[in-house]
Order: structure tokens, then sequence, then C-alpha cells
């Protein structure tokens, strides 16, 4: 029988189209296998999850005006504070532990009730890829405990769970390993997208060696959600597509100065790339993080004397994956540090030099024998950026269709694993992973 309703969990309605294109590959391949299955996805803005999927979606985790319980833990969606009156420490320390006591441990029992009541119509929860399976930017009361919380629950519930895809890590606090590892030991199928993911989930304690490795699931997306091959009112200008992204780090010290460098390095190769006549599109992967560091990318350049309107610079916010993918189908070429850019680019069969400060994307370049066009974000140089740049154009034919190739494989393992965790319900047909599972 298939599934009559499906809960999906994860960071989706936040504005990071990395995720949103995670949950709509997903979201597909479930509506192509089970056309009559109820999705209803555990998010953060539930709002724009609707809009954007056209599925019920319900938030996640416990909010406060909003926001959720992890800004106890000052994750990244924590809602901004202003500062604190100055309180006496003892005072202080009594009104937190009273508003634990009072207020957030009450509501936080009502919360896991609602979230028992809605699990116990569901028949399958799915953490469809994307890095939630972690405590990157925030500390174990954000995404372990609620990821411990909704696995908990639906096996309270005899719900089967499945993480599908999944980034792993870093895990560094003691507590968010031992709530991830209760997570992914409870589930009834695992897979990781890349070895590190495997490796991280190995270390924390779980037998993940034996558990498959599949691509990320955004290489899965349909061939109907790629928009058809775009043409140019100009086409003897080569655009490439240069992508900027938040750092996260200290505001001042190490972590101003690497964020400083990294402006002052990519202002520097656009100027070249216009030199040389290209012309450059700047790509943005989450609408909540990027938009400053698009801004000051754009001021660095106007200090440099860089041109920073059409048709040498070519700026748009993407409000969607379509449109990012429209952007990204217009490049000829994609120099970016966000992951899912650069997947969407190999998607559409781009090039692409990757602008690392995770292991996820060390991975992703591995994986497709594409190490040479890997750069390390923090120390980047502009001239190894430049010599990368030079090797990627010289090479470009064979490139795009080493690409090509690997990203055909790529899709036809992702039909493997769903062919073989979500069956179409065929009488007779021979017991799939989960069913072995469970």
């Amino acid at each position: 029988m298939a599934p009559k309703r499906i809960a999906l969990y994860g960071n989706f309605g936040s504005g990071n189209l990395g995720n949103e294109c995670t949950l709509q590959a997903v979201a597909e391949q479930l509506r192509q296998r089970w056309p009559d299955a109820r999705l209803t996805c555990l998010c953060t803005i539930p709002e724009d999850v609707e809009s954007r999927h056209r599925m019920k979606a319900v938030r996640a985790a416990l909010t406060d005006s909003g926001w959720s319980w992890a800004d106890l833990e000052r994750g990244p969606l924590a809602a901004p504070q202003p500062p604190p009156a100055r309180r006496p420490p003892l005072l202080r320390m009594v009104s937190r532990v009273l508003r634990l006591a009072f207020w957030r441990v009450p509501l936080e029992l009502i919360h896991w009730m609602r979230g028992a009541a809605l699990l116990s119509h569901c028949d399958m929860l799915i953490v469809p890829g994307t890095q939630v399976v972690s405590d990157y930017l925030c500390g174990p009361g954000s995404w372990p405990y609620d990821i411990f919380k909704w696995s908990a629950l639906a096996r309270l519930c005899g719900v089967k769970v499945l993480f599908l895809s999944v980034g792993v890590g870093p895990i560094r606090h003691p507590l968010s390993r031992w709530l991830i590892a209760r997570s992914l030991a409870g589930a009834s199928y695992r897979s990781y997208r890349d070895r590190e993911s495997q490796s991280t989930a190995e270390r924390i304690g779980l037998p993940a060696r034996r558990d498959p490795l599949y691509p990320d699931l955004v290489f899965g997306l349909s061939a109907q959600s790629l928009p058809a091959p775009a043409t140019r009112s100009d086409a003897t200008r080569r655009i490439i597509g240069v992508g900027v992204k938040n750092l996260p780090g200290d505001s001042d010290g190490d972590g101003a100065a690497a964020y400083a460098r990294f402006l002052d390095v990519t202002a520097d190769f656009i100027g070249r790339l216009q030199q040389r006549g290209h012309a450059v599109r700047l790509l943005i992967g989450d609408l909540q993080y990027d938009i400053q560091p698009r801004s000051d990318l754009l001021e660095a350049m106007r200090r440099k004397g860089i041109a920073t309107e059409p048709p040498h610079l070519l700026v748009d916010d993407p409000r969607s994956v379509e449109d990012l993918l429209r952007q990204l189908q217009q490049t000829d070429a994609v120099v970016s540090p966000r992951l899912h850019n650069l997947i969407l680019a190999l998607l559409l069969g781009r090039p692409v030099i990757a602008l690392s400060d995770h292991s996820k994307l060390d991975s992703l370049l591995e994986e497709l024998e594409l190490a040479d066009y890997r750069i390390a974000l923090g120390p980047m140089r502009l001239e190894t950026l430049l010599e990368k740049f030079d090797s990627l154009e010289r090479d470009r034919e064979r490139l795009t269709l080493h690409i090509r190739s690997r990203v055909d494989r790529y899709r036809l393992a992702l039909e493997d694993q769903y062919a073989r965790v979500f069956p179409a319900g065929v009488a007779g047909h021979s017991p799939t992973l989960l069913e072995r599972a469970s």
C-alpha cells in the first residue's frame, strides 16, 4: 500500500534556495510515484513553503514571537535581541531559570503533544538531504534537538523515519553527537550524500559503512524543472556566474579579515573578467544571508572603479529556484561558494570552480573528479583564482562532456534509490530496502 500521508522535515521556507530545490526534488519524486499521497512539511517558515511547494506546512520548532527554540542557543535563525538592560548577574540567572521552568518548558511539552498528534496520522517521516544533521553554526538545542524530537515522536507513533542523501556534520558538541546518533540509529533507512558525511556518522557511533551513498537529491530534479536553453542578444560575450555568500565567524579579528579578503579578491577577479570582454552575473543562493555580502561586494567594486552596471555586470534577485535556474542557464561557467549553486550549474552542464569553506564542497568536487577546480575560500588569492579559471577555459569542452556524463550517472543512481525505497505499490514486487528494514 502506498503511504497516504508523508511528513518532510528540514530548514525549508527560510530563503535558502539550495534547501528549496532539495524539497522540490523529493516532492516531485513522491508525487510521481504516489500521486494520492498528502505531503506535510515540518519547516522553518510554513507560509513560504505552502506558497512555493503546494503542500501543507507547519512550523517544526516551538515558537516565541515567530522564532524557534533555537534562540536559546543563539542558533542561525535566532531573533535579533536588543541589548539587555544591565541587571545583577544573579537576577539575570534567576530570570532565565524562571522563564525556562514556567514558560518555555511547558510550551515545549505542548509542542511535543501536538507533534505526536500530527505524526499519528502519518505513515512516513522523511529528512531529505540538506545539512541539518549537524550543529554547524548552532548549538545542540537547534537542529540536533529538533531532529531528535521529530524522529522520537515518529517512532513512538509507529511511523517509519528515512534520512535520504543527508549531509552529516560538523558535529562539535557532545550533546549534539548523542542527539543525532540516537536519531539516525532509529531510522528505517539512512543514506548519505558523500563519504565525509558517512565517516562523520561512523565517528559518532553508527555502523554507517553499511549504509548506502547516493548523490545530493538536487541532482534528481525533473527535466521539466530545468529551463530551456536561453537565447542571447549578444552571443559573442561570455557570461561568467560569480557567487557570493556570508562567511560565518567573528565580526572582528580573523573573521572580519577573511571576509574583507574574500570581497577584495572577488572584486578584482570580476574586474579582470570584464577586462577580457566577459560579462559577469552575480549569483546568490540564500535570500536571507547573501543580500548583504552582495551589497558589500558591489561597494568594493565601486571603490576600485569596476563596472557595476549592465552589460558588464548583471544583478537580479532570484526569488525562486526557477529564477536561479534561469540565471544559471544564461552563464557559460560558474565560480561560487554555494553548494547548490554549483550543483544546479552542473545539472545544466556548466563547468564550475568551487570556492570551498566546507567539506561538502570538497566532497562534491572530489567525487566528480573535478578536485583541480576547488579553491580554499579562506586563503583565496587572485592569482590562484585566475589560474584555475584559465585552466577551466582551456579545457571547457572536455569538462562539459565529463560533467554531463557524471550528472547522468548521478541521476540514474538517485532513480535507483527512489525505486528501492519508494516502490510504486505494484502487487508482487520484490521487497525494498525500507520493507526489509522494517
